[in-house]
């Protein structure tokens, strides 16, 4: 969890403007103004087991496991979904709504 941590916390430096903090339990916070209310974002970076080296298999255009691990028992896709949106958000130069 650690380097999935730091390597959140690295992509997410150049962009940050107001606030991140980590707790003692490793949750990331990250806090941006903006206009209305704030808009929560929110996954986790743990996984289950086995959910560690998964080969994910393409199947009549839906994604399988390949029998050995498991596949939706993370939130891998989530974060990368949150971090891709919030680059985006800070590099348009539009208006946004405060989140976090």
């Amino acid at each position: 969890l650690a380097r999935v941590r730091e390597y959140i916390l690295k992509r997410l430096a150049p962009y940050v403007t107001d606030e991140v903090h980590v707790d003692a339990a490793g949750n990331i916070y990250v806090s941006e103004s903006g206009y209305g209310e704030p808009l929560l974002l929110c996954a986790h970076i743990d996984t289950v087991e086995p959910a560690g080296d998964q080969v994910p298999m393409v199947k009549d255009g839906v994604v399988y496991s390949d029998g050995q691990g498991v596949l939706g028992a993370d939130d891998k896709s989530a974060v990368a979904a949150m971090l891709e949106a919030y680059i985006h958000i800070k590099t348009s130069g539009k208006a946004h709504r405060a989140f976090e």
